[in-house]
């Protein structure tokens, strides 16, 4: 909501957006290219060598094909990537009339299709060190996890 007096628009609709939470920031492939190039220590540009485009490019269209095939991804200490299912939802059954033809016909309609969708799950020793960092509470499965990694 942004205010319309001329007189206190600046200093409210300043204080306004500054109060507006901000969208959490995204982390880009092209973001991991100099990462890698810096860990593998490549000779020459970090931001447009092709062989740290390579590697990060191969290690997704790797995860990518394997999710496609229907295989569940584990990568340890990070998480899992797990292809699920969901079944057709909300189906009817209608008798369909062609009155040009005549004939009748049993249909079955539905409101939503039956699809696969891509879950990922993050490794629990994960999870806590996100929660340690941002203040949160641990659960029993996160502090079994912290002390025994400790």
């Amino acid at each position: 909501m942004l205010c319309k007096d001329p007189t206190k628009a600046k200093e409210y609709n300043t204080a306004y957006r500054a109060a507006k939470p901000r969208a959490p920031s995204v982390l880009h492939r092209y973001e991991l290219y100099p990462v890698i190039h810096d860990l593998l220590e490549l000779p020459g540009n970090p931001k447009g060598n092709p062989k740290s485009k390579q590697i990060v490019n191969t290690v997704l269209d790797t995860i990518a094909a394997a999710l496609k095939r229907g295989e569940d991804v584990h990568i340890r200490g990070f998480g899992v990537f797990r292809v699920r299912s969901r079944m057709a939802h909300g189906a009817d059954l209608f008798v369909w009339h062609e009155p040009g033809k005549g004939t009748k016909a049993l249909r079955i309609r539905t409101l939503r299709a039956a699809h696969k969708f891509i879950r990922f799950s993050p490794a629990t020793s994960w999870t806590a060190e996100i929660n340690i960092a941002r203040g949160f509470p641990l659960s029993f499965y996160e502090r079994r996890t912290v002390s025994y990694w400790k």
